[in-house]
């Protein structure tokens, strides 16, 4: 068993910048349509996803498609769909398995656990290679892949696996050398031939941040930017994708895209990270430290798993702090369709907070939002509020207004995302958030 653990363009530039972004998100939508095939499969690699953000999904299909150049066997299947039968039949299974939240399984494979991983199969003589994707800042770093590891040595595999902190270009080599240990193919420069240059066009501040420290940390303001690409046309993307911004020694970061498909530019809304000392976070200290257009580097990748909810029913919205840029195309894309949408929202400061406040109730005033509630965290008079508060206590009406066909879209912190859904499970009729999930009207993206 191995276990590596993370120690201005010109013309024929942007040509082939656009060429190769058309060209990956072609695949993505391959890759996604072929899982469906590849559930029950048998072929001499399997290749299972189990994906929060859609890097897991993006990851394996890319594996999937060198794979194919080779000219070997493989299928592409999630790991929710994939069977012990069709794992035992394999070779070589590959598995790139997110981490979510404490610990967790992706949304996508929460019931992975309690049917396939919870006992062994046959995978005596098989070679299982897991690629655990997690955030080292969390306390359960990879946690979920290294229960994968476990499994798959219960079920007498020669496992091999590698920790990847946010995607780090180092760890993504180690994983490289892996492969190519064992025939299999390379994928971490494939990945970096898809990121092109963008222009922050625009900075604005939309929010303010603490005013004193809170514990010991403060938290900055929020800041609105708008992005174009630094050449050639907007690329096309879904509502609820992301932005991954890559930047000096193989940081990379996601944020979710808050303008809507066909706009002109590509808009999202940062928190500025301000660390204990004066500094700033490694994303902030590009994104939202400097004044004037500047250049950076990233791509657009699809997340599906937070894609429009389905249906025509009603939109429940919910978010605090940034995650108003996840949220935001869901409220507007659910307003244009003419759904009735309900927002919750929470941030730090009081009414007289700028321009974030002011763009929801003009969108209330407009009757794009029909409810709007707030939860103020910080109000200078008056008691503070944050969303599980306004959940709670509403949350008998939202069961009512949700019916049978109604759906759920919630972005922002985990432990609020967990609350809420405790919550609103107690007031809704037993099984309808499962229910939700399965038919698309529950979306989720939290981090």
């Amino acid at each position: 068993m191995v276990d590596f653990l993370p120690l201005g363009i010109g013309i024929e530039r942007w040509l082939l910048a656009g060429a190769v972004l058309l060209g990956w998100m072609a695949a993505s939508a391959r890759w996604l349509r072929r899982d469906e095939a590849g559930a029950g499969q048998t072929a001499e690699i399997v290749i299972a996803h189990a994906s929060q953000t859609g890097t897991a999904t993006s990851l394996a299909g890319l594996m999937k498609e060198k794979v194919a150049e080779s000219g070997r066997d493989a299928v592409l299947v999630p790991l929710a769909a994939a069977g012990a039968e069709q794992l035992s039949a394999a070779r070589q299974v590959v598995i790139v398995a997110a981490t979510t939240g404490a610990g967790e399984a992706p949304d996508c494979a929460s019931h992975v656990e309690r049917t396939l991983l919870a006992r062994p199969i046959a995978l005596t003589g098989r070679q299982v290679f897991v690629l655990a994707l997690g955030d080292r800042t969390y306390e359960h770093f990879c946690a979920f892949g290294y229960r994968v590891k476990a499994w798959a040595e219960k079920s007498g595999a020669e496992v091999a696996i590698v920790a990847v902190d946010n995607r780090s270009a180092s760890d993504l080599e180690r994983w490289d050398e892996l492969m190519r240990a064992h025939g299999l193919p390379q994928i971490a420069r494939e990945e970096e031939r898809l990121v092109s240059e963008w222009i922050i066009a625009a900075r604005r501040e939309v929010a303010e941040g603490d005013t004193r420290p809170i514990r010991g940390s403060r938290s900055g303001p929020l800041l609105h930017l708008e992005l174009v690409p630094g050449s050639g046309e907007m690329p096309d993307y879904a509502v609820g994708d992301l932005f991954e911004w890559h930047g000096p020694g193989g940081v990379r970061r996601d944020f979710s895209i808050a303008s809507l498909p066909g706009d002109r530019s590509l808009e999202l809304i940062v928190r500025r990270v301000e660390l204990p000392g004066g500094g700033l976070g490694r994303a902030s200290s590009v994104l939202t430290a400097e004044d004037g257009p500047i250049r950076v580097r990233g791509r657009i990748r699809s997340f599906p798993s937070f894609h429009e909810t389905a249906g025509s029913g009603p939109l429940l919205a919910i978010a605090a702090g940034s995650g108003w840029g996840g949220i935001r195309p869901h409220v507007l894309a659910a307003a244009a369709a003419g759904r009735p949408v309900w927002l919750v929202y929470g941030e730090r400061g009081g009414e007289d907070e700028p321009a974030i406040l002011a763009e929801l109730h003009k969108l209330h005033g407009q009757g794009r939002i029909a409810r709007l509630d707030l939860a103020l965290s910080r109000v200078a008079t008056g008691s503070p509020s944050y969303v599980q508060d306004v959940v709670e206590t509403c949350r008998s009406e939202a069961a009512a207004y949700l019916g049978t066909d109604g759906a759920v879209a919630i972005c922002g912190a985990a432990a609020m995302g967990a609350a809420v859904e405790e919550l609103l499970a107690g007031a809704l009729p037993p099984s309808w958030i499962e229910r939700a999930r399965a038919a698309g009207r529950w979306r989720s993206a939290l981090y």
